[in-house]
Formats: C-alpha cells, sequence, structure tokens
C-alpha cells in the first residue's frame, strides 16, 4: 500500500495561552510529514541520498554541523573531569557480556552493578566489549572491580560520543514508531513517553481523518514493533528466562504498602497517586492529543506525559527530568508562554543536578557552563518571543516567577557557604576531649539538599502546571 500523506489536521490556534497575559502563538508545522521536516532555507542542509534507506541519512545544516562538532570538541576537555559510579556499572556490563554466555547476563551477581537495562542495551554493551577487549583487556574482566584506568575513561566517553551522532538522523512517523521500539528495549525508562507516541502513531498514521483504519499501515508499523521485542527478548523468553529479565527491568520490591493494602492513610496515598493523578492527568493528555496531532500539539503531549511520571513517579532519578526538558526544549521558540514554561523548568531542573557534580573541580565548570547557557540561549530567545503581561493577575504571576528565577544565585551562594560556616561552627562548639568534633556539621549534612530540593521542586511543579492550562486551554 503506497504510503501516501494523510490530510494536515488543522493547525492548532488559541485565543489566550491559558495563562494571564494571552500571549500570542506561532504556528509550528501542521503535522510531522512522512519526508524530514523542512529546514530554513536560509541554511540549506545537504540533500539526502535517495533510496531505501534514505531516512537514516544525516539532514543537518552548516550551523547544525557546527554546534555538534563544538559541543564534541568541549566533551573532549572535560574527558578528566569528575565521572560517577556510572562508570563503573557500565565498565561491569561490558564484562558480564564478554565473559558470561547470554544465559547468565541477567543472573549475574558478581558485582553490586547487576544488568537491569533491557537486552538491546546488552547486546550493545557485548559488542561494545569487542574494541574494549583489544584495548585493554582488564576492562572486560568480570573480577577486575572498579577498574579506573585511562583507557576505561578515554574509550568509554569517546563511545559515547560517536554513539550520540544517531541524533543527527531524519525522521518519518513508520521509521520513528520503528526507532521509539528499539529505543525502548534499550531504556525502559522511555515507557514515561510511551502513551503519547502511541496515541500519535495510532490516530496520525494508522487512522484516516475519518477516523476509519488504514490496514496497511497499521500492519506496517505493528510489524515493525513487533519484530523489535522479539529480537529483544525472544531469546530470554526461550530460555524462559523472561521473569528473571523482568524483575531487574522492575526491581519492586515493598514499599508504602503491605501485600495486602491495610486501610490506612497510606492506602488512600497511593491510590491517589497511581489512579487519580498519573492516570488522570496523562487521560486528559492523551485525549486532547487525539483530536489534534499536528506537530505542537504531540510535542507538548509528549512533554507532558514525561512531566507526570516525573512528578507522580516512584524511585524517581534527578536526571530523569531531562525526559521533560529535552521535548519541551524543541516548544521553546512558540510564544512566551512556552518559553516561561522552559525558562522556569529547565533552570530548575539544571539546577536539580547540580548536586551531582559535587566535587570541588567541577564547582566552577557547571556554573560558568549553565550562567553561558543562559545567556547564549535563553536570553536571545527572549528578545525574540518576550510581550509584557496583560491584566493585574498576569503582572503579578510575571513578578512572582521572576522573583522565584533570580532566587537561584542566592540559593547557590547558601549551600555553597552554609557547610563551611556550619562546620567551623561546630568545631568552635565541639569538645575535642570527648571526640565530638564533627557532630554538629553532621546533622546538617543533608540541609543543603533538601534545600536545592525543595526550592527546585517549587518550580518545577509550577511549570508543569503551566504547561498543562496552556495545553488544555488550546482552541482547535
Amino acid at each position: 500500500m503506497s504510503e501516501h500523506r494523510l490530510s494536515p489536521v488543522p493547525v492548532l490556534t488559541r485565543s489566550h495561552s491559558g495563562l494571564p497575559g494571552g500571549e500570542k502563538a506561532h504556528a509550528l508545522d501542521e503535522a510531522i510529514p512522512e519526508e524530514s521536516l523542512m529546514k530554513d532555507t536560509t541554511d540549506t542542509p545537504q540533500k539526502p541520498a535517495a533510496g531505501r534507506f534514505a531516512w537514516l541519512q544525516f539532514d543537518m545544516t552548516k550551523t547544525e554541523w557546527d554546534i555538534l562538532l563544538a559541543s564534541t570538541c568541549l566533551k573532549l576537555l572535560l574527558f578528566p573531569a569528575y565521572r560517577s559510579t556510572d562508570f563503573e556499572v557500565h565498565r561491569n556490563w561490558l564484562a558480564i557480556t564478554h565473559t558470561l554466555p547470554i544465559s547468565k547476563w541477567y543472573y549475574d551477581t558478581t558485582s553490586e552493578w547487576t544488568l537491569d537495562y533491557p537486552p538491546f542495551f546488552a547486546y550493545f554493551e557485548k559488542l561494545l566489549s569487542i574494541p574494549a577487549y583489544w584495548l585493554d583487556p582488564k576492562i572486560v574482566d568480570l573480577n577486575n572491580l572498579n577498574y579506573g584506568a585511562w583507557s576505561v575513561i578515554a574509550y568509554q566517553r569517546t563511545t559515547v560520543i560517536l554513539t550520540e551522532l544517531v541524533l543527527g538522523a531524519a525522521d518519518r512517523k513508520l521509521a520513528s514508531g520503528f526507532l521509539f521500539a528499539v529505543l525502548l528495549n534499550f531504556k525502559h525508562i522511555y515507557l514515561y513517553l510511551a502513551p503519547a507516541y502511541f496515541v500519535y502513531l495510532l490516530r496520525s498514521y494508522c487512522l484516516s481523518p475519518t477516523f476509519a483504519l488504514l490496514p496497511g499501515r497499521f500492519l506496517s508499523l505493528a510489524n515493525a514493533v513487533i519484530l523489535v521485542f522479539l529480537a529483544s527478548l525472544g531469546p530470554f523468553l526461550l530460555m524462559g528466562q523472561l521473569p528473571q529479565l523482568l524483575s531487574r527491568l522492575f526491581p519492586f520490591t515493598r514499599g508504602l504498602n503491605h501485600a495486602y493494602w491495610a486501610p490506612n492513610v497510606w492506602a488512600l496515598v497511593t491510590a491517589l497517586d497511581r489512579i487519580l493523578l498519573r492516570v488522570a492527568f496523562q487521560t486528559v493528555y492523551m485525549g486532547k492529543l487525539w483530536t489534534n496531532t499536528s506537530y505542537k500539539s504531540f510535542v507538548t503531549a509528549l512533554t507532558l506525559c514525561g512531566f507526570t511520571s516525573y512528578m507522580f513517579g516512584w524511585h524517581v532519578h534527578e536526571k530523569a527530568i531531562l525526559l521533560v526538558l529535552v521535548p519541551l526544549s524543541l516548544l521553546a521558540t512558540e510564544d512566551n508562554a512556552y518559553f516561561r514554561t522552559f525558562t522556569i523548568a529547565s533552570i530548575a531542573g539544571i539546577y536539580s543536578l547540580f548536586p551531582l557534580l559535587f566535587t570541588p573541580a567541577e564547582t566552577l565548570i557547571k556554573v560558568i557552563y549553565s550562567t553561558l547557557w543562559a545567556l547564549f540561549v535563553l536570553k536571545p530567545i527572549h528578545r525574540q518571543v518576550y510581550q509584557f503581561p496583560r491584566g493585574v493577575l498576569a503582572v503579578i504571576v510575571d513578578v512572582m516567577e521572576r522573583l522565584y528565577l533570580a532566587g537561584f544565585p542566592l540559593l547557590h551562594l547558601l549551600v555553597t557557604f552554609f557547610p563551611l560556616v556550619a562546620r567551623r561552627r561546630s568545631q568552635a562548639l565541639s569538645n575535642p576531649a570527648a571526640g565530638d568534633v564533627e557532630g554538629g556539621a553532621s546533622a546538617m549534612e543533608f540541609l543543603p539538599l533538601m534545600m536545592t530540593s525543595v526550592y527546585c521542586a517549587v518550580g518545577l511543579v509550577w511549570a508543569f502546571i503551566r504547561l498543562s492550562v496552556i495545553y488544555i486551554g488550546w482552541k482547535d
């Protein structure tokens, strides 16, 4: 069946942003086309090669290549910088997949960093372990725990940079469905975004504008996704190891509730979290996406899907905020409402990651880099889309948001110097004869982290509410 383009869905417009002030919207493309998204004609990309695999070609402008090269050079300069335990985690996974047969990958407990990513990532680690062995056999020695030679650092940082080149590939709807299925089998955290992808592809690709099923497209997409999951999970299904695999991917243990939900406050909290909040919010967003599958609607719904899971999920890692900030950045230049939402979410989200880079050597780097990013990214967009708020309520909201953003430098000074002051005060009040030197300081050790988490949470919750109001307030 020929893949002719569906009739475009009318672009979303709205009389107001849903927030006080009624910022004017600039239209994005009405829908993601089957071909690569059109680029600015003033910076023409290289013409992609024709043929069956044309969608795999890089479709980047000269400016985008310059940005890619500049960012790569910066990453190379940061090779000697701080590295987290993730380096040992992935080194151990290289060793597991290189040393052990596939039947033992998800059972090995030689290290505390057991393999807990989906099979495609394990296969990828297996592939990377081959040149790693040629470079330095100690990298893939299963019993060589906490190996931190320069060969490990250089190899792992280099492979990250090289694999990021996939971001330059162009998309089509069928290809995007296939690639998202592949992505899920690399890292299951992207399940947060799956509802938006499912609704979008079903409505815009598999159904006609009159909601009639297009069998050829539906079967093409379904077969592509099924083949991906069979390639990923098939070997473990044949070995009868699917339960063990799932227990590694989703290590649910006893949480707030017992196996039987005792009828107490925590039962109500869990029900509210699981049903009324996450399911209810995502149902509203997916209903909105179903009625309008424009590019702008899809990206907003995708962002809100990730945002909802981040807001109400269990065991959420700080880095998961990147699942929100990356798609939200695609909307930042739309209008003032989107830009202000992106500004609040990005500053709060990025600052919430600062405690992960806690060594003195990285302190100056993260502050300078973040400041330069704000100057060269946020400031130009602000000049382009800013509109003075209309109405008293809009002015009040605008002032409160500005005051909140202005508080981050003060917060940083506080969390930087408070531990020093607390330590000196503790030493002055301590009793060396009794061996009490760090008692007072250790009691306040987590106060800076708590202040960072609470202050950033205020901004992220407000950004979530703001984006929800903007999206729900759209009028077709």
